[in-house]
């Protein structure tokens, strides 16, 4: 659509309305950005297969990794990721598979 851009918040606003999520605007397209920690043997089970796993996932990339390493203790990371709009809970879901598997404790925002 082209036009004035309070005719494109009026359109925007009403697709919502309608529950229409609107995932591309002006050729950007949306996105969320969602953060998780894991709480485990983070190291020994892997880092970069982890990683990898949920860069595998349809539309969530990893875009931030902190790691707090406590010695021979468990370690914590914060995970940030981007997320295509509307697959918040599909990417929850998803990391949570993957934590289950390596025997991880996931802790998601609030």
């Amino acid at each position: 659509l082209e036009g004035e851009q309070e005719n494109l918040n009026r359109v925007i606003d009403r697709f919502n309305e309608l529950g229409v999520d609107i995932i591309e605007k002006d050729g950007v397209i949306n996105k969320e950005f969602i953060s998780t920690i894991l709480i485990g043997h983070i190291v020994d089970k892997d880092v970069r297969d982890t990683t990898d796993k949920i860069n595998a996932l349809d539309g969530i990339y990893v875009v931030g990794f902190d790691i707090k390493l406590d010695g021979e203790d468990k370690s914590t990371a914060l995970i940030n990721l981007e997320v295509a709009y509307g697959k918040k809970q599909f990417a929850f879901d998803e990391v949570k598979k993957i934590a289950d598997e390596k025997d991880l404790l996931m802790i998601n925002e609030v």
